[in-house]
């Protein structure tokens, strides 16, 4: 799948990552992996376990945002096209090949 627009608000108590992956929704090949992936990911969200982010150039920036506010909370709001935006509690862990969170659930 493709995600684009990643955003990243740090506050006080929370950090906020922002993907929007809807390009894949409207896709006009409805038979294409990266559509048929964001359909599974809208029917099944609560039971995903992880969210990775496969982009070195981006690494560098959430190790400074989790030293920055290593108290603060994670929130991972991923907008999956069609009007469905799910916004999940995660623990971020970055690697030599981006960022992966872990979703936490109650």
């Amino acid at each position: 799948m493709y995600g684009r627009n990643i955003a990243l608000d740090i506050g006080d108590k929370r950090t906020l990552v922002f993907v929007d992956l809807s390009k894949n929704y409207r896709s006009k090949n409805k038979e294409s992996n990266d559509y048929l992936d964001i359909i599974e990911l809208q029917e099944e969200a609560d039971e995903l376990s992880s969210f990775s982010i496969q982009e070195e150039k981006i690494r560098d920036i959430f190790e400074s945002a989790i030293s920055k506010k290593p108290e603060n909370k994670w929130k991972l709001e991923l907008d999956m096209g069609g009007g469905k935006i799910r916004i999940f509690t995660v623990e971020p862990f970055p690697d030599e090949n981006g960022v992966t969170f872990k979703i936490k659930y109650a």
